[in-house]
């Protein structure tokens, strides 16, 4: 049994695919796991469900969603998924490796271990693995404020996982894949400062300097028109050396220019992730 948050809810089994019912059912269920503790008082999934606007008998429809999802959760046998209340909160335990989500985060403590002691080409594989529990965009298709700070809380860990990964691409050598790797990334985030930066470097690496001051100077328009702003110091200065020809331009990432979090997503919501 695998719960799937990375992507659109679902639950799959040996058999196929379950729904996980209404969308703010599974609400209900990603409040839960992804709560400090897998533990919410009632009050705080009614808010988290319906934001500022829960219908009549709030309390009664949250009791109603756990217990559909109790039946749900339940029907593969030897895994179980419990679900209890007590005293106004509701409790949840299951196995990590019963949601994607975990079992991203678990890959991502495995492979930052093995490039901390030097096992680069190890790291990156586990990077790989982590990022292939994804399916989609975090909590697809959910409705809700806090749906929306909490997915973007989990992307930005996608994020930061594909960033880590190029950097161990680029150090091993593997321009080529790394290229491959950031061209998708590029498109997909046109204000991340770090992919354009990764993909700068790449394309230097590569003798592609004429690609490289394109994704500059594409970045720079994005920013200017987009956020009245400039591109970082790290990006501009990239861009000056690969002016000037410097067989040095693009310095190896092993320890790459920090980025201002607040500039890697300034489009985002950048609310602290929302504990139970």
């Amino acid at each position: 049994m695998l719960i799937r948050l990375l992507g659109r809810p679902e639950m799959i089994m040996e058999d196929g695919r379950l729904d996980l019912g209404t969308p703010r059912q599974q609400v209900a269920l990603a409040v839960l796991l992804l709560a400090d503790g897998m533990t919410a008082p009632v009050d705080a999934l009614v808010d988290r469900i319906w934001d500022e606007a829960p219908p009549n008998r709030c309390r009664n429809i949250v009791a109603t969603y756990l217990s559909r999802l109790r039946r749900i959760l339940n029907r593969e046998p030897g895994e179980p998924v419990r679900i209890g209340y007590r005293h106004g909160t509701y409790t949840l335990s299951c196995s990590a490796e019963a949601v994607d989500l975990y079992r991203f985060r678990t890959g991502l403590r495995l492979a930052r271990a093995a490039a901390a002691r030097g096992e680069h080409a190890v790291a990156l594989d586990l990077y790989g693995d982590a990022l292939g529990q994804w399916h989609g965009p975090a909590l697809a298709g959910l409705p809700g404020r806090w749906t929306s700070t909490a997915a973007a809380q989990v992307e930005r860990e996608r994020r930061d996982a594909h960033a880590a990964r190029v950097n161990l691409l680029l150090g091993l050598g593997e321009v080529e894949g790394a290229t491959t790797e950031l061209q998708p990334l590029v498109h997909d985030n046109p204000l991340d400062e770090q992919f354009a930066l990764q993909l700068m470097s790449a394309l230097h690496w590569s003798g592609r300097d004429a690609q490289a001051l394109e994704v500059y100077h594409a970045l720079s328009r994005r920013l200017r028109d987009q956020l009245g702003v400039e591109p970082s110091t790290s990006v501009q200065s990239l861009h000056l050396r690969l002016l000037k020809a410097q067989p040095a331009a693009a310095v190896r990432l092993a320890n790459p220019p920090a980025i201002d979090p607040a500039r890697r997503w300034p489009h985002r919501n950048r609310e602290r992730f929302p504990g139970a």
